[in-house]
């Protein structure tokens, strides 16, 4: 019953973790979907080629144009 109920626990947090990754995943593309559309705002509106550099370890966004 112990084995059972342990498995049980352990299938239940691999699922839980799955979600969680899969949730961070979808948000990390939506950031970077974002900054790329702004990226594409600034080069209609000053012109050259923009580009994004995001850190999330250090919560930096940087973007220049060239």
């Amino acid at each position: 019953m112990a084995e059972v109920l342990g498995q049980w626990r352990l299938t239940s947090f691999d699922k839980m973790a799955a979600e969680a990754t899969t949730k961070a995943k979808a948000k990390l593309a939506e950031i970077e979907l974002a900054a790329k559309y702004v990226a594409y705002l600034m080069e209609g509106l000053h012109g050259g080629d923009w580009r994004v550099k995001i850190d999330y370890r250090l919560g930096f966004v940087l973007m220049v144009g060239k």
